[in-house]
């Protein structure tokens, strides 16, 4: 892979993390559907880089340490476990979602097949199936670090 193509990789997923960082700590915002049509990125002459996380539409106030949510809202392949079975959740959730997302872009692909996933037994499978695989499976060359 190109050394620039690492490079803006690398910032994305930097700038992603502190975007999510700073809604779930100073704004104390759950987003609840990450993924990467709500993630803008441009390049201007004047202002470099600008990244932009947006559809804040499905996000809820958090209230803290202690404080879970419940409902299944967001996008199936991005979402955590916890929020696809229904269960409580906390801001945890989003965390999971970044790593589905990082681990797409470093992989060029989606982590988890196009097939259906309205059984939820199905997508838990393949959920599983799919984490089980190694980078170095998915991504030949990709270094052992």
């Amino acid at each position: 892979m190109d050394a620039w193509v690492e490079k803006d990789m690398a910032y994305i997923k930097m700038e992603l993390c502190s975007h999510i960082s700073g809604s779930h700590e100073f704004n104390r915002i759950i987003h609840r559907d990450l993924k990467p049509d709500n993630i803008l990125l441009t390049h201007t002459v004047t202002n470099g880089r600008f990244f932009k996380l947006c559809d804040f539409g499905l996000a809820v106030l958090h209230e803290g340490t202690g404080s879970q949510h419940t409902g299944g809202v967001g996008t199936l392949r991005y979402m955590a476990p916890e929020v696809k079975l229904n269960a409580k959740y906390t801001t945890k959730a989003d965390v999971y979602s970044l790593a589905v997302i990082a681990y797409e872009l470093e992989n060029d692909l989606e982590i988890y097949s196009s097939s259906s996933f309205y059984d939820q037994r199905l997508f838990l499978e393949c959920m599983l199936e799919s984490m089980m695989q190694t980078m170095s499976i998915r991504r030949p060359g990709c270094p052992q670090k």
